[in-house]
Protein backbone atom coordinates (compact mmCIF):
# COMPACT_ATOMS: atom_id res chain seq x y z
CA UNK A 1 0.00 0.00 0.00
CA UNK A 2 1.00 3.41 -1.07
CA UNK A 3 2.07 5.34 2.33
CA UNK A 4 2.53 9.43 2.39
CA UNK A 5 4.93 10.70 4.46
CA UNK A 6 3.04 14.32 6.00
CA UNK A 7 6.72 15.54 6.67
CA UNK A 8 7.95 15.27 2.98
CA UNK A 9 8.78 18.89 1.74
CA UNK A 10 6.93 17.94 -1.73
CA UNK A 11 3.63 16.70 -0.29
CA UNK A 12 3.87 19.82 1.92
CA UNK A 13 4.19 22.23 -1.16
CA UNK A 14 1.45 20.42 -2.93
CA UNK A 15 -1.21 20.73 0.39
CA UNK A 16 -0.34 24.21 0.33
CA UNK A 17 -1.19 25.00 -3.77
CA UNK A 18 -3.98 22.89 -3.50
CA UNK A 19 -6.73 26.30 -3.10
CA UNK A 20 -4.42 27.80 -6.57
CA UNK A 21 -5.17 24.65 -8.43
CA UNK A 22 -8.89 24.33 -7.58
CA UNK A 23 -9.10 28.28 -8.28
CA UNK A 24 -7.03 27.58 -12.01
CA UNK A 25 -9.44 24.38 -12.46
CA UNK A 26 -12.64 26.42 -12.02
CA UNK A 27 -11.45 29.17 -14.10
CA UNK A 28 -10.39 27.39 -16.59
CA UNK A 29 -13.77 25.74 -16.83
CA UNK A 30 -15.46 28.72 -16.59
CA UNK A 31 -13.82 30.48 -19.16
CA UNK A 32 -14.28 27.84 -21.72
CA UNK A 33 -17.68 28.07 -20.70
CA UNK A 34 -18.13 31.41 -20.95
CA UNK A 35 -16.66 31.77 -24.48
CA UNK A 36 -18.09 28.34 -26.25
CA UNK A 37 -21.87 28.82 -24.10
CA UNK A 38 -22.44 32.32 -24.15
CA UNK A 39 -23.22 33.57 -27.56
CA UNK A 40 -25.83 30.71 -28.32
CA UNK A 41 -27.32 30.56 -25.12
CA UNK A 42 -27.32 34.28 -24.97
CA UNK A 43 -29.19 34.53 -28.55
CA UNK A 44 -31.64 32.23 -27.15
CA UNK A 45 -32.22 34.52 -24.39
CA UNK A 46 -31.44 37.94 -25.00
CA UNK A 47 -31.00 39.60 -28.92
CA UNK A 48 -27.74 39.07 -30.80
CA UNK A 49 -26.44 42.75 -30.15
CA UNK A 50 -26.55 42.76 -26.80
CA UNK A 51 -25.01 39.35 -26.42
CA UNK A 52 -22.33 40.81 -28.59
CA UNK A 53 -22.10 43.87 -26.27
CA UNK A 54 -21.64 41.77 -23.39
CA UNK A 55 -18.72 39.79 -24.88
CA UNK A 56 -16.81 42.96 -26.05
CA UNK A 57 -17.59 44.17 -22.62
CA UNK A 58 -15.98 41.43 -20.90
CA UNK A 59 -12.93 41.61 -23.91
CA UNK A 60 -12.32 45.71 -22.70
CA UNK A 61 -12.18 44.18 -18.79
CA UNK A 62 -9.76 41.47 -20.05
CA UNK A 63 -7.87 44.46 -21.98
CA UNK A 64 -7.81 46.90 -18.92
CA UNK A 65 -6.61 44.45 -16.10
CA UNK A 66 -4.18 42.49 -18.62
CA UNK A 67 -6.27 39.30 -18.08
CA UNK A 68 -4.96 36.55 -20.45
CA UNK A 69 -7.68 35.05 -22.88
Amino acid sequence: MLRIDPNNRLYQLFKAYRPFRIFLAMFKFGAGLHYTLLAPLGEQVMPLWIVGILIGLGSMVQLIFDIPA
